[in-house]
């Protein structure tokens, strides 16, 4: 979709690059061979210099080119040219403040492999681990996980954040990530109704206990919701190429959902549900 895009150039608006695509234009090497006749010469002009900069930028994989270029409601755009760099990440935490809370575990998934990191044992080699992607994406990260990690691993990351929550309130979906999930027929099997509320109580009871079931049920959710990201955003690129009548592109196949290490403990999750306060 990124090099189906004009948007990211001055002049360029929503409208008018829908009657790009219109005219036959419907790539960055289209326009370049025969640009459309409705454009003066001078915005013609301005259009190549730009492609001819949007082209090498993708060709050397400067992912800030086109943070800086592109706005960011369409920077779901850069999947799936980015996706061999992206980060589909999610945090779990004591509370909601940044300030007043501390991380407990992390979970990030590639669309291949997930890495996880847990508090006091290596939550420290977090900030090396996603300074290696090139776009993040996650669900309501912008406010959230992202603040978060910066505060508390003293880190800024300066990536592309494609935040699901504000793509999916553009479709006309609203409410949490498993609202979300729930609406567009996403399941979650044994983890069905269970929220970050659970994963607070799940890393308490791992801490008095030290019982590493609780542990695994935890990063079992952890894990569940990174990896939820990942077909939310096949999902929502492929309703937004919907959107786009004249703009021919294939969607993007469903990826199948990768078997998750940790094992869900019934019973420790059960006790973890007990455990929520009723005012939470």
């Amino acid at each position: 979709m990124l090099t189906n895009s004009f948007i990211h150039i001055d002049g360029v608006g929503d409208i008018i690059e829908r009657r790009i695509w219109a005219e036959g234009a419907q790539s960055w090497l289209d326009f370049l061979s025969a640009p459309p006749k409705f454009l003066s010469y001078p915005m013609v002009k301005q259009i190549y210099k730009e492609l001819e900069k949007s082209m090498q930028a993708l060709e050397e994989g400067d992912i800030y080119y086109f943070k800086r270029t592109l706005p960011t409601r369409y920077h779901w755009r850069l999947y799936p040219e980015f996706k061999d760099y992206i980060c589909f990440f999610d945090i779990e935490t004591t509370g909601l403040s940044a300030f007043q809370s501390h991380i407990t575990t992390v979970a990030c998934y590639d669309g291949k492999k997930t890495t996880t990191f847990v508090r006091d044992e290596n939550l420290h080699d977090l900030p090396d681990h996603i300074k290696k992607y090139k776009v993040l994406s996650t669900f309501n990260g912008k406010m959230f996980d992202v603040p978060f990690v910066e505060q508390e691993m003293k880190i800024r990351l300066g990536q592309p954040n494609i935040d699901l929550m504000h793509v999916l309130k553009g479709l006309g979906y609203k409410g949490g990530l498993k609202a979300c999930e729930n609406k567009l027929g996403i399941g979650r099997e044994e983890l069905k109704g269970v929220d970050g509320r659970v994963a607070i109580t799940l890393w308490q009871c791992f801490k008095e206990t030290g019982n590493r079931d609780f542990l695994d049920t935890m990063l079992a959710y952890n894990v569940e919701d990174a990896v939820n990201l990942q077909r939310l955003l096949i999902i929502c690129h492929n309703m937004r190429l919907e959107q786009y009548k004249t703009l021919e592109i294939d969607p993007i196949p469903e990826t199948p959902k990768p078997e998750c290490e940790y094992k869900i403990n019934m019973d420790c999750l059960h006790l973890s549900i007990k455990k929520i306060p009723t005012h939470f």
